[in-house]
């Protein structure tokens, strides 16, 4: 059986073929745009499997094909984040909006990386782009990640906003979820709090932060067996994590205790 890496490979060499056995009429039936377009959509597949030097091959390759063209720019503004080499991202990126400024893809890409990256109300200006677009299709990813750059911003009532419209489509969006925890906790609003908490651990394993907010919120409902069993959980599974550490010396518990 073939691994998937060979697949991938053999794609490419039957398509390039293909490219080049057009003789004079391969320009009208295989552009440039259309090769470098096969080297982009290798470099991402080697991207989802983390072989980011492939990546980088084939995606410097549709580079070389030709360097305005905007999938092979976003890729390679993806890949130089996975590289945590900012700047040459924020290059990629600019370019791949200026040469298409109506993939909201990008759009979205890049507001993500200008939120996380601190300058929030430029990650919204690109949000607000992808939301603008008529053709987008991902629309409960764009309002997650307006909600993330006003959650990051500790505008709670914003971010509520945005992720009540996910969870208006999607009851079930962990990300949204996840997110309603923090911004009502946050709100002091405890009993909502607790709610979206059920509600995301039925579906999901809580990380350590969640855990936290969930001894947090339980101690604020004065529900010291429910905070109890967070930090019990808590300690368990992530007992070197910087969230287990701020536990209080009451909070940590024995094995077994209850």
């Amino acid at each position: 059986m073939r691994t998937l890496n060979q697949l991938i490979a053999m794609t490419l060499v039957l398509t390039l073929n293909a490219c080049t056995s057009t003789g004079g009429s391969s320009q009208d039936k295989w552009t440039i745009d259309k090769r470098a377009d096969v080297h982009v959509r290798l470099g991402i597949g080697y991207l989802e499997l983390n072989q980011l030097e492939v990546a980088q091959t084939e995606i410097r390759e549709a580079l070389k094909i030709n360097s305005n063209y905007a999938p092979a720019n976003h890729a390679m503004a993806l890949l130089s984040e996975k590289l945590n080499q900012p700047q040459k991202a924020e290059s990629f990126y600019k370019k791949a909006v200026s040469r298409a400024p109506e993939n909201y893809t990008v759009n979205l890409d890049y507001g993500r990386y200008l939120c996380v990256s601190g300058r929030i109300n430029e990650g919204i200006s690109q949000y607000d782009l992808a939301l603008a677009n008529p053709f987008n299709k991902q629309l409960t990813s764009t309002f997650n990640g307006v909600g993330g750059c006003h959650l990051r911003n500790r505008l709670w009532d914003r971010a509520e906003s945005f992720f009540e419209r996910v969870l208006r489509v999607n009851p079930n969006n962990s990300q949204a979820l996840y997110s309603m925890v923090i911004v009502h906790y946050q709100l002091a609003d405890m009993l909502a709090g607790r709610a979206f908490l059920e509600r995301y651990t039925a579906n999901n394993l809580p990380n350590a932060e969640l855990l936290l907010y969930g001894v947090r919120i339980e101690q604020q409902m004065g529900s010291t067996r429910t905070a109890d069993k967070y930090a019990r959980q808590l300690q368990q599974r992530f007992p070197n994590s910087r969230e287990a550490q701020r536990l209080s010396p009451v909070q940590i518990l024995s094995p077994g205790s209850s």
